[in-house]
């Protein structure tokens, strides 16, 4: 969610950026007036403040096929992993308005019309793990950077990094990134 409230701040603030680095961050998602619908839906039946299960099984739901911990999707390094599991403000499943403000926070950072960079030359440093399934793919990942390319960016690197997952920063081998994104 944090390269989904950058991308929606540098639309607006971008003269207050002078580098900007977007890890594991979310591709477009051409279902997200679908999403924003069965969030309006499901909102008739969970209350405020309850978890909304159905929302969270049709968006993250599937993150974990083919892993047999508990959301190893995030990370390959498990200790991360069992980290991440024990601690008991991780892992909790949104609210309908929390599902709902994810939905419009995607939405919103793929509408071309909203973007008027003032700033072409800005540093953006794209990085992600390839088997990260929140970039759905190395083909949206770079879907991705065209996107940023097409509404007017120039100065657009990116990495893919083999064998890793959503949490670049706390995998295996940690320091090649963090050697990266410093360099960058």
């Amino acid at each position: 969610m944090g390269t989904l409230v950058s991308r929606n701040y540098l639309k607006k603030y971008e003269k207050h950026v002078e580098k900007i680095v977007l890890c594991g961050p979310p591709t477009e998602n051409k279902l997200v007036d679908l999403a924003l619908f069965a969030g309006k839906l499901t909102g008739l039946f969970y209350k405020d403040y309850k978890p909304n299960k159905i929302l969270n099984k049709l968006s993250v739901g599937y993150y974990n096929k083919g892993y047999t911990t508990k959301n190893e999707w995030i990370c390959s390094n498990l200790q991360t992993v069992s980290s991440y599991n024990t601690d008991p403000l991780c892992g909790f499943t949104f609210t309908t308005s929390g599902f709902i403000n994810l939905f419009q926070l995607l939405k919103s950072a793929f509408i071309k019309e909203d973007w008027n960079p003032q700033n072409n030359s800005l540093p953006i440093f794209l990085i992600a793990g390839e088997d990260d399934p929140v970039i759905q793919g190395k083909q949206k990942f770079n879907e991705l950077e065209e996107f940023l390319k097409e509404v007017g960016y120039k100065n657009i690197k990116s990495k893919l990094y083999k064998e890793k997952r959503h949490e670049l920063l706390n995998e295996i081998d940690k320091e090649i990134i963090y050697k990266d994104v410093l360099d960058f």
